[in-house]
């Protein structure tokens, strides 16, 4: 008997945006700046995990360590065919 296994794991896919987007202001420059996820560059779970560690401590660092990161419910393929989504960001109360 001869099994003969294929694997096709289609299209590459790259991040066409995944913009953080402040729910009441928004998300400072200074904090985008230091983010590692560009538009071109592939969406992986450690990069998108650092890229929300990094944001959770520049809000602690700036008052505010009960800021919260909402991942997008969903995401799309744009028209070339790059993922899009959009993740929320609360900030929380400031405290001093």
């Amino acid at each position: 008997m001869v099994v003969a296994v294929s694997v096709d794991e289609g299209p590459e896919v790259k991040l066409d945006g995944l913009p953080f987007r402040g729910v009441d202001r928004p998300v400072p420059d200074e904090f985008v700046r230091h983010l590692k996820l560009r538009p071109g560059s592939h969406l992986t779970r450690r990069s998108l995990l650092g890229d929300i560690d990094a944001l959770l401590t520049a809000y602690a660092d700036d008052g505010r360590p009960f800021a919260q990161i909402a991942l997008p419910a969903a995401v799309w393929l744009g028209d070339g065919g790059g993922l899009t989504g959009r993740v929320e960001v609360r900030e929380g109360t400031a405290t001093w």
